[in-house]
């Protein structure tokens, strides 16, 4: 018998910062915009490892938590923020 996988829709938005000086300020900006444009908080950020230094934290800010995933994919400068389905 095989076990399925259970799939998660991410969905989400990315953004850009061209002087990122400070990733936990530039997933704030991403995180607020977020909030203005869909109405509800983004549960993940996705972030090049360069930009972060620390695997995977916990974000949080204004009672709401974030996880960060450090993923190579993602370009520098960028953060894709958004909600798991």
């Amino acid at each position: 018998m095989s076990k399925k996988k259970k799939l998660v829709l991410r969905i989400g938005m990315m953004w850009y910062e061209k002087d990122a000086d400070d990733a936990y300020d530039m997933i704030a900006a991403a995180a607020a915009h977020y909030f203005a444009k869909f109405g509800t908080v983004p549960q993940f950020c996705h972030i090049h490892p360069v930009m972060f230094k620390a695997n995977q934290k916990i974000v949080k800010r204004a009672g709401n938590e974030m996880k960060i995933v450090l993923d190579k994919s993602i370009r520098p400068n960028h953060a894709w923020v958004g909600v798991i389905r």
